[in-house]
């Protein structure tokens, strides 16, 4: 406290410096990365949403069967 370093300044310096083995920066590391990184929460949470949506037909039709039957596959004509 005296040094005005803080505990993370400490364990950072211990990490960035290659003086250190390898299991000391890491252990520096492990110990800074709670005040560096936030930890990820699993969160849930129930919603309601209404979906609503406007359509455009290309042509208007007199009923749900008839503009059906002008989506299916063109019909071939007999002649007559």
């Amino acid at each position: 406290m005296e040094s005005g370093i803080t505990p993370l300044d400490y364990m950072l310096g211990i990490m960035r410096d290659p003086e250190r083995t390898d299991a000391q920066r890491m252990e520096a590391a492990r110990g800074a990365a709670p005040y560096v990184h936030a930890r990820l929460a699993h969160l849930e949470t129930e919603a309601e949403a209404t979906v609503s949506f406007v359509a455009r037909l290309p042509l208007p039709a007199p009923s749900v069967e008839a503009w059906l039957e002008s989506r299916s596959a063109p019909r071939i004509r007999e002649s007559s």
